[in-house]
C-alpha cells in the first residue's frame, strides 16, 4: 500500500460518520472540519509509511478566529497559514496518556478496522471533547487556571502566554493584570528569546486598546 491510496481509502471509510456530525473533509489539509460562527473544530489525519506499515496519527483541534487573528501577527507562524491555525490541539494518544500511539495498518482490512476504532473513539470521547472545550470560557480555564504550569493542548509552549492573555482579555478574566505578570515571568524562566518577550509586551500594549467583539 502506498500513502496516497491508503489515505484515500481510510478517509472514504470515515466520511459518512463525520458527515452525520456536520464535518466535511478538506483534502488540502488532511482533516475533517466543522465550521461555526466563531471558528472551527477539526480532526487531522497525519499518515506516514514505515516499511510495510501505514501509521496514522489523529489530532483534535479547536480554533477561535478572534484569538488567532489577534495572536498570529505576534507569533512566528507563516502568514499564509494564519487562517488555518488552531487555538488548542492534542493528539488522540496524548489525550489518552499514550503520546506515541498511532493506528497501524498493513492492508485495507486493517484500515477498515482502524477506521472503526477511530469512529468508536470519536463517538465515545472525541466529539464530547470537541464540544466541551469549544467555548471561550472553557479555553480561558485551560490556559489561565494554572498559568505557571504547561498545558497539553498546545504544541509550542512559547505560544501559550500569547493565546492565554488574549483569552483572558476576551473573557474579562478578573485576574488579567496578574496573568500579564505571570506570563512575562514564565517567558523569562523558559528562556524565551528577546524577540518573543518583546512581541508579548507589544501584544499586551495592543490589548489595552482592544475592544471585545
Amino acid at each position: 500500500m502506498d500513502i496516497i491510496s491508503s489515505q484515500t481509502f481510510f478517509v472514504k471509510q470515515l466520511i459518512p460518520f463525520f458527515r452525520e456530525w456536520g464535518f466535511e473533509y478538506i483534502d488540502a489539509y488532511s482533516q475533517f472540519r466543522k465550521t461555526d460562527k466563531m471558528g472551527f473544530k477539526n480532526v487531522i489525519l497525519s499518515i506516514s509509511q514505515y516499511e510495510t506499515e501505514i501509521w496514522i496519527e489523529v489530532t483534535l483541534g479547536i480554533r477561535k478566529d478572534e484569538v488567532e487573528h489577534i495572536s498570529q501577527p505576534f507569533l512566528s507562524n507563516l502568514s499564509d497559514f494564519h487562517n488555518q491555525t488552531t487555538t488548542i490541539s492534542i493528539s488522540l494518544g496524548k489525550l489518552n496518556q499514550n503520546p506515541y500511539f498511532r493506528y497501524k495498518a498493513e492492508n485495507e482490512e486493517d484500515l477498515e478496522l482502524c477506521a472503526d476504532q477511530l469512529i468508536d473513539f470519536m463517538t465515545e470521547e472525541g466529539m464530547f471533547f470537541l464540544e466541551e472545550k469549544n467555548s471561550l470560557q472553557e479555553l480561558d480555564l485551560i490556559f489561565n487556571k494554572t498559568a505557571t504550569l504547561p498545558i497539553l493542548y498546545i504544541h509550542n509552549q512559547f505560544h501559550r502566554p500569547f493565546k492565554g492573555i488574549i483569552l483572558a482579555k476576551i473573557t474579562n478574566n478578573p485576574k488579567y493584570e496578574s496573568l500579564v505578570q505571570t506570563y512575562l515571568s514564565s517567558l523569562i524562566t523558559q528562556k524565551a528569546n528577546e524577540t518573543i518577550q518583546s512581541n508579548f509586551k507589544r501584544l499586551v500594549a495592543f490589548l489595552v486598546h482592544y475592544s471585545i467583539n
